[in-house]
């Protein structure tokens, strides 16, 4: 192998990947088979010597221009600019360096530009996943806040609404614990509807982004029961502050306003 790709007079050759392998050889070892241009006049042929795995984008919202990727020798065909991807044992910044002093070494003239870590160059790929990320994020907790402060008011206008109520039961022997769960499992009821209802729509926003990214990973158990964790903890505050006016109703006074 060494000796084909070692310089650019030997036999053009070409690795392809494994969708292109299985598309125009089925079944078929495409080891050995050439490829060409169509022009009779300029084939260039090249003959297949190695199968690769397929090589995606961290993610993205487009299909791939074309499912078929070749690979071939840099000394047969150079480019102005060349992509090199490094595996070293110590630190990215020393790695850097190093990449510099050996390149400084064959030409001093040569540039090198843009030495990232595997991490870096995939963070700014995805800068606009996670900007969208972030901002999802800031309009989950707007409305974590607005759906606290609805549970509030609707809960508050609950109290107010059912205070002849709450001041006979009181009257009757009640006791604040009976009444503080009486105004909490109210809005747990509603918490537990937005959830159910919640859940279902998180289930189909999954399965619409898992078809534009495949590559999407299933969701993670222990973040949803977090989730619904969080949100019922929410409520419990939201409706603390009800449930204790409400336990405080004195029933006398409950009973004179009606």
């Amino acid at each position: 192998m060494r000796e084909i790709l070692g310089h650019a007079t030997a036999s053009r050759v070409v690795v392809i990947n494994e969708t292109m392998a299985r598309t125009l050889w089925p079944g078929e070892n495409p080891l050995g088979r050439r490829l060409g241009d169509p022009d009779p006049a300029h084939h260039n042929w090249e003959e297949i010597v190695g199968v690769v795995a397929d090589a995606g984008a961290p993610a993205g919202l487009n299909p791939p221009d074309t499912r078929f990727q070749m690979y071939r020798p840099i000394a047969q065909e150079a480019f102005s600019f060349a992509t090199l991807a490094v595996r070293g044992s110590v630190a990215p910044d020393l790695l850097a360096s190093e990449l510099r002093r050996a390149v400084a070494a064959l030409d001093p003239d040569q540039p090198v530009a843009n030495v990232l870590s595997a991490r870096s160059q995939i963070t700014r790929s995805l800068a606009n996943f996670n900007l969208i990320g972030t901002l999802l994020g800031g309009f989950a907790l707007l409305g974590l806040a607005l759906a606290a402060l609805g549970i509030y008011g609707v809960l508050a206008g609950f109290v107010t609404q059912r205070t002849r109520e709450i001041g006979i039961r009181m009257a009757l022997g009640a006791q604040v614990r009976d009444v503080l769960r009486l105004i909490i499992g109210r809005g747990l009821q509603l918490a537990l509807v937005g959830v159910a209802l919640g859940g279902l729509g998180a289930f189909a926003v999954v399965r619409v982004f898992a078809s534009i990214l495949p590559t999407l990973g299933s969701p993670d158990p222990l973040v949803l029961a977090g989730v619904v964790v969080t949100l019922l903890a929410v409520t419990v505050i939201a409706c603390w502050l009800p449930a204790r006016r409400a336990a405080r109703i004195d029933p006398i006074e409950a009973l004179r306003a009606e």
